[in-house]
This record gives C-alpha cells, structure tokens and sequence, in this order.
C-alpha cells in the first residue's frame, strides 16, 4: 500500500497533513528519511514506520482507555456540548473509535474505546462475564454496609419484583464505601442495587474493566492501550490475536 495511504489510515493526520510530514522528512523506515507518498510499503514493514522516531500504530483497530471526569454524558454526538465527544481528539470521530459501554453524566472513571466492533461486542455481552469494579461512597437510608449486604450481593439483588442482577461481589471498606464489581452493564444497575440495599450513591468512579485498569492517569486523561493489554482483551473474551 501507499505510504500516504497508510499514514492517513492510522489516523495520523489528514492526507494534506501526511503530505506536509513527508515532505518535511518527519517519516522513516529502518533508518532512511521517507520523501514521497506513493511509496509501496509491504504488510511486513508498515509496522516498522516511524513519525518523528516514534512508531506509528498502523493497525486497522485502535485500543484506547480514558479516565472520564463528570460532568459529560457518554455519547459521541457532536451537536450535544454535554457530550463526552467534545473532549476527545479528532480521530476518535474520524476512526469511529467508540466507547465500550456508558458512564453516566455523575460517574468517573475507566472507558475503554475501541473500533473493534466484535470485541466491544464481546465485552459488553453477559456471557462472557467480565468483571467491573466500582469504588462508591453512599448516603445511608436504611443501614451501614455489613454482611448482610454482602451475601445479598452475592446471590444477586432483586432490583424490584421482576428483576434480579447478576451475583456480584461487594468488598466493604467503611461504613459507607465500598467497591463493588459486576458482570453485567444493566441501565444504572451501581445505583439501583444500592438503593435496594438502602442507600443512594454520592460518588461513583469506575477503577477497572476486565483485565485493564486504571493507573495513575489523571482526569480526562487518554492513552492508548499497549499490545500487551490489547491481546488479553481479547484472550478474556475468547478472541483469537490475529483479530488484533
């Protein structure tokens, strides 16, 4: 494929402004200084192709987490200025990089974005079963957290009559804050096990999805997801890496 090609494909810039990094010399492979677009690169050296001496993720699928501050809603919809879109680089939109699952407007924490369309499936499906773990702090309406809260938890809470959540894990750490990790994404389902276990949610952040999960990254901030992490996203969901 062309050089041009795959520079704008891996959303490194637009085809003018890939243009502009090859003529400047910005672009090298194995050492040489990269001076027109329409070079033919093979599948086996794309992979080599450095920016600035830095490698560029050529791959078709992008893999990136961001610790979501409140305050926006989950949604890539750029006419809505509370969407979570108007905070994300251009290429989330031009590479159609989505959000696995949602947070909502009050909830921090880990999203996952990919345009890996069977993984974020995967992800997202009960049957797969994959962890999320919560940290929350509530306000008590009925009683402190205790065992009771715990076994309830574990054998599933009954959300109303006709409605019961998966069996999750609460692990208390005071009277009122816990974490708390589910196997499912049900609407708003944190908040409603806890009004069912009588007390309503204050702070709600999100510290891990599956095998990924946050560090030390700051409010807002983004960063892609090495290969390591990648492919044990995708062994969690029986996923093959050549679908990397």
């Amino acid at each position: 494929m062309r050089l041009d090609r795959i520079l704008a494909n891996s959303g490194l810039g637009t085809r003018k402004e890939v243009k502009e990094f090859i003529r400047k010399g910005r672009i090298s492979l194995h050492g040489e200084i990269l001076r027109s677009g329409k070079i033919q690169i093979s599948d086996a050296d794309k992979n080599d192709l450095l920016f600035d001496n830095e490698a560029i993720n050529v791959s078709k699928h992008l893999y990136y987490i961001m610790n979501k501050p409140t305050g926006f809603i989950t949604s890539m919809d750029i006419e809505d200025p509370n969407a979570l879109v108007q905070i994300l680089p251009d290429i989330f939109s031009h590479k159609k990089i989505m959000p696995v699952g949602r947070l909502d407007k009050d909830t921090s924490g880990l999203l996952i974005f990919t345009n890996n369309g069977e993984l974020m499936h995967r992800l997202l499906s009960p049957k797969y079963k994959i962890p999320r773990v919560y940290y929350l702090e509530v306000d008590i309406l009925d009683h402190v957290f205790n065992e009771d809260d715990i076994e309830e938890v574990k054998q599933g809470v009954w959300l109303n009559e006709e409605e019961q959540a998966l069996p999750a894990e609460l692990e208390i750490i005071s009277d009122t804050s816990a974490y708390l990790t589910l196997y499912e994404g049900k609407f708003h389902e944190v908040k409603r096990i806890m009004h069912a276990l009588g007390k309503e949610v204050t702070v709600l952040h999100r510290v891990s999805y599956g095998s990924i999960e946050l560090q030390d990254e700051a409010d807002s901030e983004i960063r892609e997801l090495n290969k390591s992490e990648c492919l044990e996203l995708l062994e969690s969901v029986r996923m093959k890496s050549d679908k990397l």
